[in-house]
């Protein structure tokens, strides 16, 4: 990146993303005025990219071009919020269940090995019992939460969406 940059006739941003979301975020700060000048990938995680961007300082409408994009990453930001809980209610009660059966099979056979096999068979048949129950309630409430998350995520690219039609609306000049 150039150290000579023009801070009085350019502004600049550095967005960090995704690489796989990485295109798309060019495409719609795009919109927004916003020309991709540096693309570097991340030392740490290799899936991460931070992407610089410019356009010129002095823009027609430049309050509500710049609302507009706080809206624009407030509802990008909450997509991606939702990607990273989408399943941890279910998540958990798997966990749970999991433990709990394989705790109840260990002990079961434990007793068994120790000569008590009707407290064994007892412990082990409720570890099957606690699979057998919890674990269709786990993969139940996994459909649920991921038909909210469907309609949830549904809703804020619609919003989204929204905002990038009234961005262009304002005819930036933009260049990709």
């Amino acid at each position: 990146m150039d150290e000579r940059f023009n801070y009085n006739e350019y502004d600049q941003i550095t967005v960090t993303t995704k690489t796989e979301k990485a295109e798309k975020i060019v495409g719609d700060y795009a919109c927004f005025g916003w020309k991709k000048i540096d693309e570097v990938y991340d030392k740490v995680y290799s899936n991460v990219v931070h992407l610089t961007f410019m356009r010129a300082h002095r823009l027609k409408d430049k309050d509500e071009l710049l609302y507009l994009q706080v809206c624009y990453e407030e509802k990008l930001n909450a997509v991606s919020d939702l990607e990273r809980s989408k399943n941890a209610f279910s998540s958990v009660i798997f966990c749970v269940t999991l433990i709990l059966s394989i705790t109840a099979w260990v002990l079961g056979a434990t007793l068994i090995f120790k000569n008590t096999i009707l407290w064994g068979i007892v412990i082990a048949s409720l570890g099957g019992l606690i699979t057998s129950v919890f674990l269709p309630v786990a993969l139940s409430v996994r459909k649920k939460e991921n038909l909210k998350h469907f309609e949830k995520v549904t809703a804020l690219n619609l919003e989204i969406e929204s905002i990038l039609e009234k961005v262009l609306a304002f005819g930036v000049e933009n260049e990709k």
